[in-house]
């Protein structure tokens, strides 16, 4: 089986960095993002939701009392090491989200009966694309977030791009033809703190157009980069500077008081 890693293609992580500049984009080319707590907690909970099995074959949760410092502890680590398996210094806050996502009915039943962790390829106007879905039934496409407050994850959304995302990935299992063009979808959204709450949200026709554009913008500047051979910053020229709206709101309130 192909590593996802090797497959030689754009995908949705690397073309987003082009929303900061071509430049980002060429950067991470050669240095990707290194990884980070973050970014290994994210994938022990995806694991835990939607391969349960699995999470328990590739990870290990360190036994209260054991001291990694300690011979003991230096031993019990090199076994799970040796067993490929990954260490979870607490898997408390990663057995509450799966628990959260599995007790809310909706994200249960979207999530039950779906081919997890699934790889598309398809191409656009001859590029090679890829992504790779956490979710896709007969019908659906499906995307497990977390998030810190579920009152602000439609600004989530907005920020991080995730309909774009998932126009993506839509768009691609559509052309992979493993998703009909009228498949709804789906974010599964769960806190990692608080009272670990979880939402449900279905993308409209019309926010998944919003995020079609956004990415087609990014492709056809990618185009234009390769073309030319220049891969320009985040400011190529002579701009004006201007103030953020609260500081020109601060400077506005000092004159006044004046």
């Amino acid at each position: 089986m192909t590593v996802y890693s090797e497959i030689k293609a754009l995908n949705f992580s690397s073309l987003k960095n082009i929303d900061i500049s071509p430049k980002m984009f060429a950067f991470r080319q050669q240095y990707p993002r290194p990884d980070s707590s973050a970014l290994a907690l994210g994938r022990a909970i995806h694991m835990a939701v939607l391969e349960p099995d699995q999470f328990r074959e590739h990870y290990a949760i360190r036994p209260r009392g054991i001291d990694m410092r300690t011979r003991d502890g230096k031993a019990w680590r090199d076994d799970q090491n040796a067993a490929g398996r990954e260490i979870l210094d607490d898997a408390g806050l990663v057995t509450m989200v799966a628990s959260a996502v599995r007790q809310h009915q909706a994200a249960s039943d979207l999530i039950d009966g779906c081919r997890y962790e699934e790889t598309i390829t398809w191409s656009i106007d001859e590029i090679a694309c890829k992504g790779r879905v956490d979710a896709i039934g007969v019908d659906r496409l499906i995307d497990l977030k977390t998030c810190r407050d579920l009152t602000r994850f439609p600004r989530d959304v907005a920020n991080y791009q995730y309909h774009a995302q998932m126009a993506w990935y839509l768009d691609g299992a559509v052309a992979a033809r493993v998703l009909p063009a009228d498949a709804a979808v789906y974010i599964v959204a769960v806190e990692t703190q608080g009272c670990v709450d979880c939402g449900v949200y279905r993308i409209p026709p019309h926010v998944l157009d919003v995020g079609r554009s956004i990415y087609r913008s990014w492709i056809s500047t990618w185009r234009e980069c390769i073309a030319a051979g220049i891969w320009p910053g985040l400011c190529p020229g002579v701009e004006d500077l201007e103030l953020p709206a609260w500081a020109d709101r601060a400077a506005t309130i000092d004159t006044e008081d004046w």
